[in-house]
C-alpha cells in the first residue's frame, strides 16, 4: 500500500468509493463508502467542498488528496480507516490513513472532521518533487477542531511541510503529531492525551508550540536531528534540516515521565508553560541557546 506516485493515475489500481481527477469547483455531500479500499480520491482537484460524508471502515484511505488544493473537507466522518491492525496482537498501520494530503496539496481547510481509529489519522507527506527538489511542499492547509485519535501510529503525520493546526484532539496514539522535517509550524490550542509521544519532531526549524494540553503521554515534547541523514534524499541538499528555532509557551503539562527532550537542537525557548507531576521537566542534551522563562513546576 503505497500512495508516493500518481502522476499516472497509479491510485486507480486500488479502488475505491469516488474517483476524481482534475475537477474544480463543487460540492460532494452526503455520500456513504465503507468496508472497500478508499472512500475518496482526488487528484488535481480544487475548490471543492467536502462535507457530511460516510468515509469509514476502509482498508486504505476514508479521503485522499494528490495535488488538490483550496478545497474544504468539513463535518466528516472518517473512522476505522486502518489495515495491518489486529487489538492487543499486531500493532500497525501500514500506511492507511483516515485522510491522507499528499504530493503540493496546500491551502486546504480541514476542520470539524471525525478521524479516529486510522492507521494515521491525518497523513501529510510534501512529495517526491519536495523530495528530489527541496522546494515546495503540502503547505498552508489549516487542520482545525478535528478529532484524531486511538491511531496506532500517529493521529497526525506532518513531514516536510509548513501547517497550522489549532484546537484538533489526539488521544492514545503511538505519536499524537509527528512532525518530520517540519517547518514554520504553528501547533495551538490541541489536546494530547495518553500518547508515548505527544508531539515529535525531527530536524525541525522554527516551530511555534502554544497553549497546547499535554497529559499522561510518556514523554510530551521530543525534539532532535539525527547527525546522518539519508544520502539518496534530495531534500536536505537544498534546505537547512537543523533542529532549531522552537518556541513552546503557555502549555499545561501533566502526568508525564519526561515534559520535553531535546537533542541535537539549538535555539529551544520554554516560555510560561505550567508542569504537573512531570517525573523530569526537560532532558536536553548537545543543545545550545536554551532559554527557561516564567515556567513552573508543580
Amino acid at each position: 500500500l503505497s500512495f508516493h506516485h500518481n502522476e499516472n493515475n497509479e491510485w486507480l489500481r486500488y479502488g475505491g468509493g469516488i474517483f476524481l481527477v482534475d475537477v474544480s469547483g463543487g460540492t460532494i455531500s452526503g455520500n456513504r463508502a465503507v468496508q472497500q479500499m478508499n472512500g475518496l480520491l482526488m487528484t488535481r482537484c480544487d475548490h471543492l467542498r467536502i462535507e457530511e460524508n460516510n468515509f469509514s471502515f476502509n482498508s486504505g484511505l476514508g479521503i485522499g488528496l494528490y495535488r488538490s488544493s483550496y478545497n474544504v473537507i468539513v463535518g466528516n466522518r472518517i473512522d476505522y480507516n486502518v489495515r495491518g491492525y489486529n487489538h492487543r496482537f499486531f500493532h500497525r498501520g501500514q500506511d492507511s490513513a483516515g485522510l491522507l494530503v499528499y504530493e503540493q496539496s496546500s491551502h486546504n481547510i480541514i476542520a470539524y472532521n471525525s478521524v479516529t481509529h486510522g492507521g494515521d489519522g491525518l497523513f501529510i507527506w510534501a512529495g517526491q518533487t519536495t523530495m528530489d527538489s527541496g522546494k515546495g511542499g503540502v503547505n498552508d492547509n489549516l487542520i482545525f477542531k478535528n478529532d484524531f485519535s486511538f491511531a496506532p501510529e500517529n493521529g497526525i503525520e506532518a513531514t516536510f511541510s509548513r501547517n497550522i493546526f489549532i484546537g484538533n484532539r489526539a488521544d492514545g496514539c503511538d505519536y499524537g503529531l509527528w512532525g518530520g522535517y517540519s517547518f514554520e509550524s504553528k501547533i495551538i490550542g490541541n489536546m494530547f492525551q495518553q500518547n508515548r509521544f505527544g508531539i515529535a519532531i525531527e530536524h525541525g526549524q522554527d516551530n511555534r508550540i502554544v497553549s497546547n494540553i499535554f497529559e499522561n503521554d510518556t514523554v510530551a515534547i521530543s525534539l532532535w536531528a539525527n547527525p546522518i541523514e539519508p544520502s539518496d534524499w534530495g531534500y536536505p541538499k537544498y534546505r537547512d534540516t537543523r533542529s532549531r528555532d522552537y518556541a513552546i509557551e503557555s502549555n499545561l503539562f501533566s502526568h508525564h515521565r519526561i515534559g520535553i527532550k531535546a537533542l541535537n537542537t539549538s535555539n529551544l525557548s520554554l516560555s510560561k508553560n505550567r508542569f504537573s507531576d512531570v517525573d523530569t521537566m526537560t532532558v536536553l542534551k548537545d543543545t545550545s541557546g536554551f532559554t527557561s522563562i516564567d515556567n513552573t513546576l508543580a
